[in-house]
């Protein structure tokens, strides 16, 4: 839940240091009023990422009448793809970070051509090969990757997200 992820930068002491100009907001979830949960386990993160492109475009405005000036800079989890055009649309920095492995990262940028190499879904008999055809995955065996890169369910909204971040950095 994104309040809950949010308490840590505004608890009572926390955040004392952070500079005025940076704000902390709170992104409705995506849940709809009186939804049942059918019990997947991604169910909750798919309902959040499909709202929240919309969500934070909600917020940015929100913070910018607030504070009555203009967002200059984006800074998300890479994994939120769709940052990089909002930034675009409000002429705004983005600042993507990842706090993943490299390796991870790689196979999401690399994503496409792992997936014309090693083809997907059908790869089990692929599965102890390396991805030599990236630099520094050279040891790296395919069951290694990620899942939804070429194996899992490559349409999730999950799946999707990351390979659509792969696409945008």
């Amino acid at each position: 839940h994104p309040a809950q992820s949010n308490s840590a930068f505004t608890s009572s002491g926390e955040g004392a240091d952070r500079p005025a100009n940076i704000r902390v907001s709170d992104i409705a979830d995506g849940v709809p009023e009186g939804y049942v949960f059918s019990g997947r386990p991604q169910e909750a993160i798919e309902l959040f990422l499909q709202a929240a492109p919309e969500n934070f475009r909600r917020e940015i405005a929100k913070a910018e009448t607030e504070v009555g000036t203009e967002v200059k800079c984006l800074m998300t989890d890479a994994f939120f793809w769709f940052a990089a055009d909002m930034a675009t649309e409000i002429n705004a920095s983005w600042i993507a970070f990842w706090t993943a492995g490299a390796n991870s990262l790689s196979a999401h940028l690399y994503t496409d051509l792992i997936r014309e190499t090693i083809g997907v879904k059908e790869v089990g008999e692929r599965m102890e090969e390396t991805i030599g055809v990236i630099s520094g995955m050279e040891k790296i065996r395919v069951k290694d990757t990620p899942e939804g890169v070429v194996f899992g369910n490559l349409d999730s909204v999950f799946s999707k997200m990351l390979h659509q971040m792969g696409l945008a950095l």
